[in-house]
């Protein structure tokens, strides 16, 4: 058999109609759970299955890479900023008969970097996962006091632990990315929602803040 071959993402430098202005060529390949990220000098290397990705739902975990995408990539005062998009699974093949073995897990990160190092940690955001029960349609239609400047980038949606066992807490947490400003990096606004499951009109009410209001 023949081992398997990395998949490559090759961000070539198109130029913006009417900007003039080129994107940073950027390569990134993958290959299990891990992938690197390669620009000028610069080489860096992620490994998804590792605590350098973080955990629970402000990390990133998956035990194979089936598929990256670039949904952003700008270079400004030279350094780029890039947010990938990562599929995968949640086992590998040793676990598919296990717990989430056919499992999907689906995450971003934005990764900060120069032509010769990473200037910051990655941060990552989990928005679909079999492994922490996240799901990324949203049934909560609450919208946030305060949205912040930019766009949203992803939805999810978890229980969270509720302080009363008869009430449940639907937790939402929408990822906004501010494109003028990216050097502000991923801002999450979170609402959340109470109901009790059996009740025929599934009535939802706003959690109560930290003052009980």
């Amino acid at each position: 058999m023949l081992p398997r071959i990395a998949s490559v993402v090759l961000v070539a430098p198109l130029t913006a109609p009417g900007f003039g202005a080129e994107k940073p060529f950027v390569r990134v390949r993958w290959k299990g759970s891990s992938f690197h990220i390669t620009y000028k000098t610069s080489v860096m290397t992620y490994d998804l299955q590792t605590g350098h990705a973080g955990s629970g739902s402000d990390g990133l975990f998956m035990a194979q890479i089936n598929k990256i995408t670039t949904d952003y990539l700008e270079e400004k005062n030279d350094i780029v900023y890039m947010i990938l998009n990562i599929e995968g699974n949640s086992r590998g093949e040793g676990g598919a008969m296990g717990y989430c073995g056919a499992g999907a897990e689906k995450g971003k990160g934005l990764f900060v970097f120069n032509e010769k190092k990473e200037m910051k940690a990655p941060a990552y955001v989990t928005y679909e996962s079999c492994l922490n029960t996240i799901e990324s349609d949203v049934s909560n239609d609450q919208r946030p006091a305060e949205i912040p400047a930019g766009k949203l980038l992803t939805q999810f949606e978890y229980y969270g632990s509720p302080e009363v066992p008869e009430q449940t807490r639907l937790m939402t947490v929408s990822i906004y990315f501010d494109e003028n400003h990216p050097e502000n990096g991923l801002t999450p606004v979170e609402t959340c929602v109470m109901f009790q499951p059996w009740i025929k009109s599934n009535r939802r009410v706003a959690c109560p803040t930290d003052n009980g209001k």
